[in-house]
């Protein structure tokens, strides 16, 4: 994914007038001529009326957790813009101890979008000397569980791999590929299938033994495409 961000000049007409020139750029690039070296134009992202908020940091959020950008609010305004069209993403907002997280939004070559304050949820600590996690998990049309991680944000991370396979031996803990967590924190989530046709999940992190939530198993038939979350897991931060 390519990222680029820029630091607001404190004029909402400057920001007005470069996002027309990419979108008037994007009526004239077929996204569908890319294959021939024309560059795609990105999707902005802009706020106003953050000034409650002045330098704190903006950070667009992958669904898998990555970073993919991020700016400062200048003058009550910022600005940011991204390419990777039908991506999703989220934004932080970092302000002292708290972190704030707005709605998800869909990338889209061209697009401008206004990002409001209201689009951001409650605060949460940010600097604890634990990570609240949650395992989350959903069963699959094919059969598959689907299992991923869903923060104190409420963010959720899902790991390249984390697909757990209908074919499973009994008992044997099966593991998704590692996840980066803030506060020095990788790890992978666990699963195994237990006799009964039931799975049980955890969260493993080198040095430590398994974290295995008190609400842990996944259910045999718990309806289709439905997230279900464990209950919540500390894990200790390496900062």
């Amino acid at each position: 994914m390519t990222v680029l961000s820029h630091r607001p000049r404190g004029r909402i007409v400057a920001f007005v007038a470069s996002a027309l020139l990419i979108v008037l750029v994007g009526l004239l690039v077929n996204p569908a001529r890319a294959q021939d070296g024309l560059p795609l134009p990105p999707h902005w992202f802009w706020g106003t009326e953050f000034a409650a908020f002045e330098n704190a940091e903006i950070r667009a959020v992958a669904v898998d957790g990555e970073e993919l950008g991020s700016t400062a609010i200048d003058a009550g305004q910022w600005l940011l813009y991204l390419t990777d069209d039908g991506s999703l993403v989220r934004f932080q907002l970092l302000s002292g101890d708290e972190i704030y997280l707005s709605r998800q939004y869909e990338l889209r070559y061209g697009e401008l979008t206004l990002v409001r304050l209201s689009d951001f949820g409650a605060a949460q600590s940010n600097t604890a000397d634990t990570l609240s996690l949650r395992i989350i998990a959903r069963l699959l049309e094919d059969g598959r569980i689907e299992f991923g991680l869903r923060d104190h944000a409420g963010l959720e991370i899902l790991p390249e791999r984390r697909l757990f396979p209908t074919n499973a031996l009994p008992q044997r803990w099966l593991h998704s590929s590692v996840i980066e967590l803030s506060g020095g924190v990788r790890g992978r989530i666990i699963a195994r299938r237990l006799e009964g046709g039931n799975t049980e999940f955890g969260f493993r992190v080198s040095g430590y033994d398994d974290f295995l939530p008190e609400q842990r198993y996944f259910p045999l038939d718990p309806g289709h495409e439905r997230w279900l979350r464990s209950s919540p897991i500390e894990i200790p931060t390496a900062d």
